[in-house]
C-alpha cells in the first residue's frame, strides 16, 4: 500500500507516479518497493539494489533538497556520521506528480534502537565545524512556522488559524530577547532519536538533514527534552551528561520547548489530509494547547500515529 488517502501531496496516485519515474531514472526494480515513513517527506526502500527514494511534496522544495544533498557530501567530507547520497544522478524533479526525488544509500539497521544518549557524539562533532563553503539558513522558526501556516492554512479553521498566528508573534518575542549560553554554530535543526540510525558497525548516523543551520546549539538540545516531557522518552539526563551541556539551567529552555511544540504542529500541515491518524494526534494535541488544558499533556509521536 502506497498511502491511505486519495488526497493530498502523498496520494496513492500521485505516490505511484513519483515512485514508478524515479525506478525508471534510476534503474531500480519498483516492484516491491516498501514505504517506510510519510510525514513531511515520503520514503521508499527499493529492493536489489536497497536505495532509499525520498520524495518531498513539492518542486517548490528543489533549493531546499539541493542544500540537503550539498550538505550531506560536505558532512561525509569532515568525518561526520551521516546518511550519504546513492550515486545516482539527482534530485530528480517529477512534474507530473509536482514531487522532487532523491536517492540515499540503504543503511541497514541493527539493534538496539539508539538512545537519546548517543546523539551526543554526532552533535558534539557538528557543532564544532566550522561552518561549509556554501550559503546555510540562519535559525528563523517563526519565519518557518509563519510560512507553513500561509502555505497549508487550508488545513485549519479560523480559529486554529488565528491562535498560531497569535502564539507565533508571541513566541518571537520572547526569542528575541534570549541570550544564548552557547556560541552558534552549524545545527542539526531536528536532533532527536527518530532521526538516528544505527549502521551494522554499530556506530550512530545522523539522517533527515533538512533543517540544518546557523544557530544555537542550545535548540540541537530541545526536541529530546519534548520527548521526555510529552513521550516519556527516558535517557535524556545521559543525553545532556555525554553533550556536556544541559539546556535545563538556563532560562531560555521553556521558550525553546515552546517553540518546538509549535514547529512539531505546523510541519505536519501539509500531510493531515494525508493521514487520518495524524490529523487525529494533532486535533488533539492543538486542543489542549488551545483552551489552556494542556498541562504538559502526554502526546503520541506522530511518526506512531501516521
Amino acid at each position: 500500500m502506497l498511502s491511505t488517502t486519495e488526497h493530498g501531496p502523498f496520494s496513492r496516485a500521485r505516490l505511484a507516479r513519483s515512485l514508478a519515474a524515479a525506478c525508471e531514472h534510476a534503474n531500480l526494480d519498483p516492484s516491491g518497493a516498501k514505504l517506510i515513513h510519510t510525514t513531511v517527506n515520503a520514503t521508499f526502500q527499493t529492493r536489489q539494489p536497497e536505495v532509499i527514494i525520498r520524495i518531498a511534496r513539492s518542486r517548490s522544495l528543489l533549493p531546499q533538497v539541493d542544500r540537503v544533498l550539498a550538505l550531506a557530501r560536505w558532512l561525509k567530507r569532515h568525518s561526520v556520521p551521516a546518511v550519504v547520497p546513492a550515486d545516482i544522478d539527482q534530485p530528480l524533479p517529477i512534474e507530473e506528480s509536482d514531487h522532487v526525488v532523491t536517492f540515499w544509500n540503504y543503511i541497514p539497521t541493527t539493534p538496539p534502537k539508539p538512545s537519546s544518549a548517543e546523539l551526543a557524539a554526532p552533535l558534539r562533532r557538528l557543532h564544532s565545524l566550522s561552518p561549509p563553503p556554501f550559503e546555510l539558513p540562519h535559525f528563523a522558526p517563526i519565519d518557518t512556522g509563519r510560512m507553513r501556516i500561509d502555505l497549508h492554512g487550508s488545513a485549519l479553521d479560523p480559529a486554529q488559524y488565528e491562535w498560531f498566528a497569535d502564539r507565533l508573534d508571541q513566541l518571537e518575542e520572547e526569542l528575541s530577547s534570549l541570550e544564548y549560553a552557547l556560541p552558534q554554530s552549524v545545527i542539526h535543526g531536528d536532533a532527536y532519536v527518530g532521526n538516528l540510525l544505527r549502521a551494522p558497525e554499530g556506530h550512530i548516523v545522523l539522517c533527515d538533514l533538512d533543517g540544518m543551520c546557523i544557530g544555537p546549539p542550545e535548540w540541537d538540545l530541545i526536541p529530546e527534552l519534548v520527548a521526555a516531557v510529552r513521550y516519556g522518552r527516558p535517557g535524556y539526563q545521559q543525553l545532556v551528561e555525554a553533550y556536556g551541556f544541559d539546556p535545563r539551567s538556563w532560562v531560555g529552555a521553556a521558550v525553546l520547548q515552546s517553540v518546538r511544540e509549535i514547529m512539531v504542529l505546523t510541519g505536519v500541515l501539509p500531510v493531515l489530509d494525508s493521514s487520518p491518524g495524524i490529523r487525529s494526534e494533532f486535533n488533539q494535541r492543538l486542543a489542549s494547547l488551545m483552551d489552556g488544558t494542556d498541562g504538559l499533556a502526554s502526546w503520541t509521536p506522530f511518526a506512531s500515529a501516521a
